[in-house]
């Protein structure tokens, strides 16, 4: 039995399958190629199966037979190699797509932590497609900060600035760069049919149930948004929580911990105006997401006003009246 010319020890046969093991490809060039099955004394008999010689990023040998790229590292996938993501990285300095493919493997979830990925001349960055979208969790983390260099100032910075101007004539700019030129980033994550709706009924506070106007296919474990219905003071009333059941209808949505505060669910008619008061909820969790680091040194707690604090909203009104 052979595959693109290499041999495929047989390893078990049954009446509808068989299973074999092969030897390695030449080359980093991923390779889809017939599966041939030799019968003894009756020639070979041509499956219509597809078999794909592929590299895995955590594999020593898409390495030369190093270790996977470390921190810091620029990584390079170029003239038609094609490789399948199937770990997680430390923050890797530049990922370079340039006539090459980068595939998230669907077999696992997967972390990717760059500084920049830079998909140039027929490049392919792709986490699932629009006919399979991706089902694992896939988490792309840019790092960066507001200081980052948007310029080649050090070594690591040089050596991308070069790649680059000699390749593709990019120009980097700024922090957590995703850029595209001449090729195909593809992000696809598990379909929703509704990313938001209202509430169908007042939620009160102390309540952990919470009533939608449209059903939803949202799952236990998502983390959803109920938007504040008060006044302009209310900022604060806008809660976070976590489904832990959903009723068969997808209407009903049991939450993790009681609302701290009442969400609207009504309208008011005022003349021959209506005027919907519902809350928003809307879905945050996704299966793929792509996210941007957050700089502790940057964070900064700003106080609330004190008590009673008035911002002078009634005395621009009474000013302006």
């Amino acid at each position: 039995m052979s595959i693109a010319g290499i041999n495929c020890i047989v390893q078990t046969i049954s009446s509808t399958s068989i299973t074999c093991l092969t030897g390695s490809y030449p080359g980093m060039i991923a390779v889809q190629a017939t599966v041939i099955v030799t019968l003894t004394n009756n020639g070979n008999a041509i499956s219509s199966a597809q078999f794909e010689y592929i590299n895995l990023w955590s594999s020593p040998w898409t390495w030369g037979g190093e270790e996977p790229p470390e921190e810091g590292t620029i990584v390079v996938i170029d003239d038609g190699q094609v490789i399948y993501f199937d770990t997680t990285t430390p923050i890797l300095k530049a990922i370079v797509i340039d006539n090459g493919s980068l595939i998230f493997d669907d077999n696992q979830d997967v972390a990717l932590n760059a500084e920049y990925i830079l998909v140039v001349n027929g490049g392919l960055f792709q986490v699932g497609t629009e006919s399979t979208p991706f089902q694992h969790q896939a988490i792309i983390t840019m790092y960066g900060q507001l200081r980052s260099i948007e310029l080649p100032i050090c070594k690591l910075d040089i050596l991308i600035f070069l790649y680059i101007s000699i390749h593709s004539s990019f120009l980097l700019d700024g922090a957590k760069v995703l850029a595209l030129r001449e090729g195909t980033i593809d992000l696809h994550g598990q379909p929703i049919n509704q990313m938001w709706t209202h509430l169908n009924a007042t939620a009160d506070s102390g309540s952990s149930q919470i009533t939608l106007r449209q059903p939803v296919n949202w799952v236990v474990g998502n983390q959803i948004v109920i938007a504040t219905t008060g006044d302009y003071l209310s900022q604060l009333e806008t809660e976070l929580r976590t489904i832990t059941s959903i009723s068969s209808d997808g209407l009903t949505l049991t939450l993790d911990t009681p609302l701290n505060y009442t969400h609207l669910g009504i309208t008011q008619t005022v003349g021959s105006t209506t005027i919907d008061l519902r809350a928003e909820v809307g879905l945050l969790s996704h299966n793929v997401l792509f996210q941007g680091s957050v700089t502790p040194t940057f964070n900064q707690v700003i106080p609330a006003c004190p008590v009673g604090f008035n911002p002078g909203i009634d005395e621009f009104f009474r000013i302006k009246i």
